[in-house]
């Protein structure tokens, strides 16, 4: 048996080829092992004395090929064995100290040291002024668009995390691994012989990704950001901005939490609809036995929306709870193209602002960590370094403090193509329904029992106030849509009984001729 990989401070009974040798019932199966050289076994000298005392006890024979005489049932053979697991354990930790240290100063001198690569990026050997060639991480021509990508898509664009992901699968984008070994393979890199697995791309991998601050070019050290002169280390060209990475940030923890419970995550005609009490609406559907005869002579399901308020809430909705789905989406087809069909598209983008506060605040704790390390300082080197870190900090944060925070703000831009001819080029309501929510268009249902029929009202973006910086797809523009439409009803209602007012008048008028 072969664990290749596995380092020689793993204890011998948690290692996943040989471990179970070392339990019941296998155990019992075997009477000596065989070894090229001890160290092959363990390099834990501790390890190394259960081991041989295990197999004593046991009568079982441990046979060293560079070491015939090896014997551990006498005590002179298990001091030689003793020795040669401490030389070889102070091997082992030479070798790890080595490696920590090599790590440390690739660190240092902001080099990758190795291993996974971070999504977006790829090593590249830079010669040092040693003349020594060291890999530095840069942007990966490949990954790193897909990064954009993404963000545009749930950012911008409104897409979920399912439908990045099932796109992706779909395109037969190669997920991180996958591509790194594929990028090994390409370029015929030494010791390159894992092939590509097909890995499938999933929402929480991918979330993975795009929650690490990598994403900004700034280096991580065990899970979390690397700290230099009190400030995160840049040690690549960053794929994403702050303020954009924030903004993913934020759009990540709304999709995580919205819509718990409610199977409407799926269709993607679930965004426009709204119910009067300013509940989503969610598609849903009902299946019924047909009976002729008293004989069940099959089924039929009938698709409609219905009303969230159960499930937000935790109680029944007042209005009607739910409405056929095909009544629905030709009232919003008709009353969207009678509407606006004629206008021009309006496609919103985010501008960016300055959000320089949280460098500000972490720029004075280091201004401060510097004094107290100052004040503490007896060589002159270590002085001059540290009054030099610190001047060059308070030289930046008052750069930082000239303009401390300037809000982000969403920009409008026409298309030069009408709604209508949007719309006809999009043939099903798999995007039909997305456009509409992403545009901020929502329709609400309006029925009673003591109503003679439905009521159904349109409200369109442009008809909301107050909307400066608010995302269409957000709890708080459905919010504010909630708002423009009971002015609407209020307003209608008030036209009402004007209108009733004066037809009784002049139904007096007419009775006193």
């Amino acid at each position: 048996m072969v664990d290749a990989t596995v380092s020689g401070s793993i204890n011998l009974a948690d290692r996943k080829s040989l471990g179970k040798w070392m339990r019941e019932p296998l155990w019992n199966e075997w009477d000596a092992v065989m070894l090229t050289a001890l160290d092959r076994i363990t390099r834990d000298q501790w390890h190394w004395e259960q081991f041989a005392q295990k197999c004593h006890e046991a009568g079982k024979e441990i046979i060293c090929l560079d070491d015939p005489s090896l014997d551990i049932h006498t005590s002179d053979g298990r001091l030689i064995a003793y020795v040669k697991a401490s030389q070889a354990q102070k091997f082992r930790e030479t070798i790890s100290n080595k490696r920590k240290n090599q790590t440390a100063s690739f660190r240092n001198s902001d080099l990758w040291g190795g291993g996974a690569w971070p999504f977006g990026y790829r090593p590249v050997p830079v010669e040092q002024d040693d003349g020594k060639l060291r890999y530095k991480l840069f942007l990966d021509p490949v990954t790193s668009k897909l990064v954009r990508q993404a963000y545009e898509r749930l950012v911008l664009e409104g897409w979920s995390m399912g439908k990045v992901v099932r796109d992706w699968n779909q395109r037969g984008i190669l997920t991180p691994k996958d591509h790194q070994r594929n990028v090994n393979a390409t370029e015929k890199k030494a010791n390159s012989k894992a092939k590509v697995r097909g890995s499938k791309w999933q929402t929480s991998s991918l979330g993975a990704i795009l929650r690490k601050p990598t994403l900004k070019g700034v280096a991580m050290h065990k899970g979390a950001p690397l700290l230099r002169k009190g400030q995160p280390v840049r040690w690549a060209e960053p794929i994403l901005t702050d303020q954009e990475f924030d903004q993913l940030q934020t759009v990540l923890e709304k999709l995580s939490s919205s819509r718990s419970g409610i199977r409407g995550n799926s269709d993607p005609t679930s965004g426009p609809f709204l119910c009067p009490c300013g509940v989503k609406q969610y598609p849903d559907k009902r299946t019924n036995k047909q009976v002729r005869n008293g004989e069940v002579i099959g089924t039929r399901t009938s698709y409609y929306y219905r009303c969230g308020s159960r499930t937000v809430k935790g109680e029944a909705c007042r209005y009607q709870a739910s409405w056929p789905k095909d009544l629905l989406l030709q009232e919003l087809e008709s009353g969207f193209l009678h509407r606006i069909g004629d206008k021009e598209v309006m496609t919103r983008t985010w501008v960016p602002g300055i959000d320089n506060r949280k460098q500000i605040k972490e720029l004075k704790l280091a201004h401060e960590n510097l004094m107290t390390a100052i004040k503490a300082a007896s060589n002159p080197a270590v002085l001059t370094s540290l009054t030099e870190s610190m001047e060059e900090n308070q030289d930046l944060l008052t750069k930082l403090e000239a303009e401390p925070y300037k809000p982000g703000h969403w920009a409008e831009h026409g298309t030069g193509e009408t709604y209508r001819q949007k719309w006809e080029r999009m043939p099903s309501w798999d995007d039909r329904g997305p456009f509409l929510h992403r545009s901020g268009f929502r329709l609400i249902s309006v029925g009673l029992k003591e109503m003679d029929g439905p009521l159904f009202v349109l409200v369109a973006p442009t008809e909301i106030a107050s909307t400066e910086g608010t995302e269409y797809d957000s709890k708080e523009y459905d919010q504010a849509v909630h708002k423009t439409f009971r002015k609407t009803i209020q307003d209608m209602v008030a036209t009402h009984q004007e209108w009733q007012e004066l037809k009784r008048e002049k139904h007096m008028e007419y009775d006193g001729i």
